[in-house]
């Protein structure tokens, strides 16, 4: 049988904080069927030997994509949102987790009652390195309903690894979002389809620290991927 949700993990060189977000995931109390599928860009620093360790011990919950060579975190993450079967798809990154074990849940049955919302998100709080709690919520705009004109303004206000949406709009990808994929552009993607809602409620932690794939990187590189995602969503002549 197919699950109901796939819970879509991405992670390379997360030895130290992979464990967190797996056991996060496995402690989700969900009345439908299921999976985690993980993503390893090649890892080198021991995460991919945590990985297969617990695939031997959860064989039928985790299924692994692991990379022969480093793909980068582009064509790791379109592999990795493109395998499920599932209807729903819930997406984490391998140095955050989640805090309530009622998350997906939560979400399945907010989904399930509103048709016309493709994706719903959740607050979360910020720690560092150690677990401290730096900030008590991510989400500052607490703005409830986003269509693709708010998306487009306003995308990636809150934390991607809250987010979980209607595996439907992943069917035809545009040529926009294949060339630049990011939280940003999921955001677009799913608004193609219905609103992305945000449900009230704090039920993850995302971490701040030094290896992170945006916070560790510096201000100017970071603005270049800006305008990249910019130049190529301008290639749709909708946007």
């Amino acid at each position: 049988m197919d699950p109901v949700i796939s819970v879509c993990l991405i992670t390379y060189n997360h030895a130290r904080y992979i464990r967190a977000a797996i056991k996060s995931i496995l402690s989700q109390q969900v009345n439908s069927p299921w999976k985690i599928i993980i993503a390893d860009d090649f890892s080198t620093d021991g995460t991919r030997e945590i990985l297969l360790e617990y695939k031997d011990k959860f064989p039928d919950r985790v299924q692994l994509i692991l990379q022969e060579k480093n793909v980068g975190p582009a064509q790791n993450f379109i592999n990795l949102i493109t395998a499920p079967a599932s209807k729903y798809i819930a997406y984490l990154e391998g140095d955050d987790y989640w805090t309530n074990s009622s998350k997906l849940q939560n979400q399945l049955d907010f989904l399930e009652a509103n048709p016309q919302i493709y994706g719903c998100f959740h607050d979360v709080i910020v720690v560092d390195d150690n677990n401290t709690v730096i900030k008590e919520d991510y989400y500052r705009p607490h703005q409830e309903i986003f269509n693709q004109k708010d998306s487009l303004i306003y995308g990636g206000a809150y934390c991607t690894g809250s987010l979980m949406f209607r595996s439907a709009v992943l069917r035809n990808l545009p040529e926009w979002f294949i060339k630049s994929p990011s939280d940003y552009a999921i955001d677009l993607l799913i608004t193609e389809y219905g609103n992305i809602a945000h449900l009230n409620i704090n039920m993850g932690a995302y971490r701040i620290h030094q290896g992170g794939t945006w916070q560790g990187t510096l201000w100017h590189k970071n603005m270049e991927k800006v305008i990249v995602r910019y130049k190529v969503c301008l290639t749709n002549p909708k946007f």
